[in-house]
């Protein structure tokens, strides 16, 4: 229900433009910036794995016509099923973009607490939202989810919290080693 809120939503405003060119300049610059060097968390393959999405998420089309909250997780929504309401919180990173980034978010919550979750969120959206799902959906959807796996290692490491260190570390491996996305949610 939230992401075809977002992705239904009337997005003509200029704001959404400017912000999501932002997101897009500072979002990528960040994993960048780390230079790998602060926590040694990849091998060289896996830097150099890593390296090339980032580079496919830094070069996107423009063709990214979607409102896109840029953090969400089941704690950023309030649902009143009474009143059969949603509302969306922690929205400073609302910004024009890629369907993908919202999917990740979702996407790894599930996968994390158990991956057959994961691939039948995975299965659902791909059935609900194929309309809006472009030849790049399945590289963008790695390299966002690689950047959020990759600072969920580092976090987990930062922590003490072995058990997010360990399940995010493996699920960055499995990424960097499938060939699609879609082959990490046909494996199990």
């Amino acid at each position: 229900i939230a992401l075809e809120a977002l992705h239904s939503a009337a997005t003509a405003r200029g704001d959404f433009r400017f912000f999501g060119a932002l997101y897009q300049l500072l979002r990528p610059g960040k994993a960048l910036s780390d230079r790998f060097a602060a926590l040694p968390v990849l091998s060289s393959d896996q830097r150099r794995s890593f390296r090339r999405l980032l580079v496919t998420y830094c070069n996107r089309e423009a063709g990214d016509n979607v409102l896109v909250h840029g953090d969400l997780h089941v704690g950023n929504l309030i649902f009143d099923g009474a009143e059969r309401v949603l509302w969306f919180v922690d929205l400073e990173m609302l910004h024009l973009g890629s369907a993908a980034t919202d999917f990740a978010q979702l996407w790894i919550g599930y996968y994390l607490a158990d991956p057959a979750l994961g691939r039948r969120f995975y299965q659902s959206y791909l059935q609900r939202f194929s309309h809006i799902l472009d030849g790049c959906f399945d590289q963008r959807v790695r390299a966002e989810v690689a950047l959020r796996s990759y600072f969920l290692v580092k976090s987990g490491r930062q922590t003490g919290n072995a058990l997010m260190e360990e399940k995010a570390r493996l699920l960055l491996t499995d990424l960097l080693t499938a060939d699609s996305f879609a082959d990490l949610n046909r494996n199990g």
